[in-house]
Protein backbone atom coordinates (compact mmCIF):
# COMPACT_ATOMS: atom_id res chain seq x y z
CA UNK A 1 0.00 0.00 0.00
CA UNK A 2 2.53 2.39 1.10
CA UNK A 3 4.41 1.92 -2.44
CA UNK A 4 1.19 2.72 -4.44
CA UNK A 5 0.44 5.66 -2.62
CA UNK A 6 4.36 6.56 -3.39
CA UNK A 7 3.67 5.98 -7.05
CA UNK A 8 0.60 7.55 -7.07
CA UNK A 9 2.03 11.46 -5.60
CA UNK A 10 -0.38 10.40 -2.41
CA UNK A 11 2.64 10.42 0.04
CA UNK A 12 1.58 12.73 2.98
CA UNK A 13 4.52 15.65 2.20
CA UNK A 14 3.32 15.75 -1.29
CA UNK A 15 -0.49 16.21 -0.96
CA UNK A 16 -1.36 19.89 -0.93
CA UNK A 17 -4.92 21.19 -0.15
CA UNK A 18 -5.51 24.34 -1.81
CA UNK A 19 -7.07 26.97 -0.30
CA UNK A 20 -10.30 29.10 -1.70
CA UNK A 21 -9.84 32.19 0.99
CA UNK A 22 -8.91 34.64 -1.89
CA UNK A 23 -13.00 34.23 -3.36
CA UNK A 24 -14.60 34.86 -0.48
CA UNK A 25 -15.38 38.46 -0.55
CA UNK A 26 -14.78 40.89 2.62
CA UNK A 27 -17.94 41.91 4.35
CA UNK A 28 -17.39 46.06 5.61
CA UNK A 29 -19.52 47.23 8.55
CA UNK A 30 -21.16 50.42 8.06
CA UNK A 31 -18.70 52.31 10.43
CA UNK A 32 -15.64 51.51 8.10
CA UNK A 33 -14.34 53.09 4.74
CA UNK A 34 -12.27 51.72 2.35
CA UNK A 35 -10.13 53.41 -0.56
CA UNK A 36 -7.83 51.95 -3.35
CA UNK A 37 -5.38 54.65 -3.96
CA UNK A 38 -2.14 54.20 -6.19
CA UNK A 39 1.64 54.69 -4.89
CA UNK A 40 2.71 58.20 -5.58
CA UNK A 41 5.39 58.04 -8.85
CA UNK A 42 8.79 58.45 -6.07
CA UNK A 43 7.62 56.94 -3.40
CA UNK A 44 8.37 53.21 -5.09
CA UNK A 45 11.97 52.87 -5.04
CA UNK A 46 13.81 49.09 -4.52
CA UNK A 47 15.52 48.66 -1.01
CA UNK A 48 19.11 49.56 -1.72
CA UNK A 49 20.16 50.48 -5.69
CA UNK A 50 20.98 47.49 -7.50
CA UNK A 51 24.59 46.63 -8.49
CA UNK A 52 25.90 46.91 -12.35
CA UNK A 53 26.02 43.19 -12.33
CA UNK A 54 21.88 43.05 -11.05
CA UNK A 55 21.24 45.77 -13.13
CA UNK A 56 22.34 43.74 -16.10
CA UNK A 57 20.45 40.92 -14.88
CA UNK A 58 16.90 42.55 -14.28
CA UNK A 59 17.49 44.20 -18.20
CA UNK A 60 17.77 40.68 -19.60
CA UNK A 61 14.48 39.20 -17.78
CA UNK A 62 11.92 42.18 -17.92
CA UNK A 63 9.37 41.83 -18.30
CA UNK A 64 7.98 37.91 -18.19
CA UNK A 65 4.62 36.63 -16.97
CA UNK A 66 6.03 36.71 -13.17
CA UNK A 67 6.92 40.05 -13.07
CA UNK A 68 5.82 43.48 -11.68
CA UNK A 69 5.53 45.33 -15.11
CA UNK A 70 3.48 42.61 -16.57
CA UNK A 71 0.25 43.55 -14.48
CA UNK A 72 0.57 47.17 -13.35
CA UNK A 73 2.31 48.76 -10.64
CA UNK A 74 1.17 48.31 -6.74
CA UNK A 75 -1.07 50.14 -5.15
CA UNK A 76 -2.76 49.92 -1.45
CA UNK A 77 -5.70 49.80 -0.05
CA UNK A 78 -6.76 52.14 3.14
CA UNK A 79 -9.04 51.34 5.45
CA UNK A 80 -10.86 53.95 7.72
CA UNK A 81 -12.97 52.49 10.98
CA UNK A 82 -13.22 53.64 13.94
CA UNK A 83 -10.57 52.31 15.59
CA UNK A 84 -8.45 54.19 13.83
CA UNK A 85 -6.64 54.09 9.94
CA UNK A 86 -4.77 51.20 8.22
CA UNK A 87 -3.48 51.55 4.52
CA UNK A 88 -2.03 47.40 3.37
CA UNK A 89 0.36 47.17 0.27
CA UNK A 90 -1.28 45.85 -2.37
CA UNK A 91 0.94 43.12 -5.17
CA UNK A 92 0.55 44.53 -8.65
CA UNK A 93 -0.43 40.79 -8.94
CA UNK A 94 -3.78 41.46 -7.03
CA UNK A 95 -6.81 43.69 -7.87
CA UNK A 96 -9.38 44.81 -5.28
CA UNK A 97 -12.64 46.27 -6.15
CA UNK A 98 -15.68 47.76 -3.96
CA UNK A 99 -18.85 46.46 -5.84
CA UNK A 100 -20.91 48.08 -3.57
CA UNK A 101 -20.61 49.70 0.00
CA UNK A 102 -20.64 46.40 2.39
CA UNK A 103 -18.07 44.22 0.56
CA UNK A 104 -14.50 44.34 -0.97
CA UNK A 105 -13.68 41.97 -3.96
CA UNK A 106 -9.98 40.80 -4.03
CA UNK A 107 -9.43 38.53 -7.49
CA UNK A 108 -5.35 37.55 -9.01
CA UNK A 109 -5.34 39.50 -12.02
CA UNK A 110 -3.03 36.85 -14.16
CA UNK A 111 -6.43 34.70 -13.00
CA UNK A 112 -4.40 32.70 -11.01
CA UNK A 113 -2.07 31.02 -13.81
CA UNK A 114 1.03 31.79 -11.75
CA UNK A 115 2.31 30.80 -7.95
CA UNK A 116 2.76 34.22 -7.07
CA UNK A 117 -0.09 35.63 -7.66
CA UNK A 118 -2.13 33.06 -6.34
CA UNK A 119 -0.21 33.42 -3.11
CA UNK A 120 -0.78 37.01 -3.17
CA UNK A 121 -4.37 36.77 -3.64
CA UNK A 122 -5.26 34.96 -0.47
CA UNK A 123 -2.69 36.61 1.80
CA UNK A 124 -4.17 39.99 0.69
CA UNK A 125 -7.78 38.91 1.44
CA UNK A 126 -6.42 37.93 4.59
CA UNK A 127 -4.63 41.29 5.57
CA UNK A 128 -7.90 43.28 4.46
CA UNK A 129 -10.11 41.50 6.49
Amino acid sequence: LRSARGALGLSHGRVRCMSRIGRVPVKLPEAVSVRVEPYAAGSLHPIKPPTAHRLRQMMKRRPDKDSFQAFGTPHRVVVNGPLGEIAVPVHSFVDVAQPDAETLQVSAKCGGTTRLGKTMWGTTKSYIA
